[in-house]
């Protein structure tokens, strides 16, 4: 019996290491969206970025292959390709290729499989702190539609995008309730050295509508709790946690 009891409380305190561990960092998903209007309408404090303001005459391009990448409405961008920084900002002409009638955007890292990194090629977009809610139109080139995963603090939130042909731009928007980091927008698909993906029109804010963020306990939080719960109903047959108690 002695032998049991030690394994109970080995084994809870495990459970409650790996519940610590594999708690997101942000909490829960409150919600996924396509349709930007419904994201909007959920999204309170927002700031609409659009890159615009960059100055970039049609037809030109800026180069941000750095590890800085590009900083613009408070959220740092950066691209990677096979572990090697990649970034444009382009205005393409009418007509062109990249032209999904959203005038200046980002292009993205092509699509790559293996070499010295699991996910190949990806957007990272670092945020201001206490975002809580984060919406972008994703696009891609060569082929015109392509497939995309999203991460918050590198935790999937189990979502694949599919990019429409061109020139609709596909939106993505995600709620949740606790602040996250970073935002990470992976190509999951597409031809090598030849798709890519593009970037336009992010916001990001605080999610509104969806209850305060501090009243919602996280799953990993309850089932601490419980099994602490269980933990007690089970000590006076542990010798180490008897001799804690009160006589």
């Amino acid at each position: 019996m002695r032998h049991y009891n030690y394994s109970f409380a080995a084994t809870h305190a495990l459970l409650v290491v790996l519940l610590l561990i594999s708690s997101p960092a942000y909490g829960t998903v409150l919600g996924t969206y396509n349709d930007r209007t419904t994201w909007e309408g959920l999204t309170t404090s927002r700031v609409d970025i659009d890159f615009e303001s960059l100055g970039i005459a049609p037809g030109g391009f800026q180069s941000h292959n750095t590890v800085a990448g590009l900083t613009h409405g408070g959220v740092d961008f950066i691209g990677y390709q096979n572990g090697s920084p990649t970034l444009y900002a382009k205005n393409p002409p009418t007509g062109d290729t990249d032209d999904f009638l959203s005038n200046t955007l980002l292009r993205g890292p092509e699509f790559w499989v293996g070499g010295c990194c699991p996910d190949g090629s990806y957007l990272i977009a670092v945020v201001p702190s206490g975002v809580t809610s984060f919406g972008l139109d994703l696009m891609s080139a060569y082929p015109a539609g392509a497939s995309f995963r999203i991460e918050l603090d590198s935790i999937d939130v189990g979502v694949i995008v599919v990019t429409q042909s061109r020139p609709n731009r596909t939106f993505f928007g995600v709620r949740t309730d606790a602040p996250f980091a970073q935002v990470k927008v992976i190509m999951t698909s597409g031809t090598v050295f030849t798709t890519y993906g593009l970037f336009d029109n992010v916001a990001y804010g605080s999610s509104g509508g969806g209850g305060d963020p501090g009243q919602t306990p996280e799953v990993a939080t309850l089932l601490i709790v419980a099994s602490g719960l269980l933990l007690f109903r089970f000590a006076r047959r542990i010798p180490i946690l008897r001799r804690l108690q009160p006589a």
